[in-house]
């Protein structure tokens, strides 16, 4: 049982989401939770803006999303650059299996 109560925490506090972390991809499928989860894990998530079920990002603490965004299914981010975030601006739509990644 403690087991599954830290592979929970580690699902909630990692840095990344997508269909590999389980439980927020369960959670992506309610969008008013997922959205929340998003709020904390974004250095920041712009209003309206929509991250669609199936969609990889990783370090999400480096990436930063205007309003009206939509990432759709399999799209991957990967923001891992400790130095530069990736900054998707306002009123952007990314269609399915596009691959954003920094140095």
């Amino acid at each position: 049982m403690i087991h599954i109560v830290d592979r929970i925490r580690f699902w909630l506090k990692a840095d990344r989401l997508g269909p590999d972390m389980l439980l927020t991809h369960v959670i992506s499928y309610f969008p008013n939770f997922y959205t929340k989860i998003c709020r904390k894990k974004f250095l920041h998530l712009g209003n309206n803006s929509v991250i669609r079920p199936g969609a990889y990002i990783i370090a999400c603490s480096t990436i930063s999303i205007g309003n009206n965004v939509e990432i759709r299914d399999g799209s991957r981010i990967s923001g891992d650059s400790l130095t530069e975030p990736i900054i998707i601006e306002d009123d952007v739509l990314m269609g399915p299996n596009i691959l954003f990644f920094s140095r």
